[in-house]
């Protein structure tokens, strides 16, 4: 069984260092692959909304 992931609220977009993040995978240096770099883009940000919604009490079992 797996539970369905809630929708992330409109208010947390993307930070200017996603942004940054994000154009870095499009344009990357050749040590590292884009699937990594985008797994891990993914992955932090995900922990930045965490912490952004635990700071504001809101209760996000999982995204």
């Amino acid at each position: 069984m797996s539970a369905k992931k809630k929708p992330l609220p409109r208010w947390m977009s993307f930070s200017l260092a996603e942004w940054r993040c994000l154009l870095n995978i499009i344009f990357p240096l050749p040590e590292l692959s884009q699937v990594f770099r985008l797994r891990w883009f993914w992955w932090r940000r995900e922990q930045r909304l965490r912490a952004a919604a635990s700071r504001l009490g809101l209760m996000f079992n999982d995204f």
